[in-house]
């Protein structure tokens, strides 16, 4: 657990430090504080949640549990390098990496890794944003884009179908309407 009693002055004991664990508590975000080696030692609720752990299971454990190194290169200080050099506060803020729940399915998240002075050299602060929702959203502006622009019904089905494979991930889509004898006439594809 977190003592910052050391390094707040003789004034922060206790009360400081559930005080300061409150504020991280209320994020709205996942936020894991990490010892130098890269080790939980605090994350909110909201990070147990999102990530399907229980406190008691997550404490102790790398950040690679949440952040594997395979999927997502977060950088040297935070994969067990003592001492952290380079990172200070606001220092290393990342673009889109892999996370990974309890249950092994996997997720977008920014990152942004904060160095907090302390005992011992102190600790790195990783909030964690879900991407997910953000992701979704775009592709579902992408899509309206894509009708909106579209001056003829052959343009429109060219360009959602476009869309729903460059936004939804498809292999392939195609739009048909009933045709003559029963059968199916593709109007449009994409893939």
């Amino acid at each position: 657990m977190i003592d910052v009693a050391h390094s707040w002055g003789p004034d922060a004991g206790p009360d400081t430090t559930d005080s300061l664990l409150a504020v991280l508590e209320a994020s709205p975000s996942p936020v894991v504080v990490l010892d130098l080696e890269g080790r939980v030692v605090f994350a909110n609720d909201r990070t147990l949640r999102s990530f399907g752990w229980t406190r008691t299971d997550l404490l102790g454990r790398h950040v690679d549990t949440l952040v594997p190194e395979h999927l997502a290169p977060l950088p040297v200080p935070v994969r067990g390098h003592a001492g952290a050099p380079g990172v200070t506060p606001g220092s290393i803020r990342t673009e889109e990496l892999t996370a990974r729940r309890r249950d092994g399915s996997r997720f977008p998240v920014q990152a942004d890794l904060s160095r907090v002075p302390g005992p011992g050299g102190g600790w790195l602060l990783l909030h964690l944003t879900d991407l997910s929702e953000r992701r979704d959203y775009d592709a579902l502006a992408r899509m309206n884009e894509a009708i909106l622009r579209a001056t003829t019904v052959a343009e429109l089905f060219d360009r959602t179908c476009e869309a729903a494979v460059e936004a939804g991930g498809y292999l392939g889509v195609c739009i048909g309407r009933a045709g003559s004898a029963g059968r199916l006439d593709v109007v449009s594809s994409a893939g």
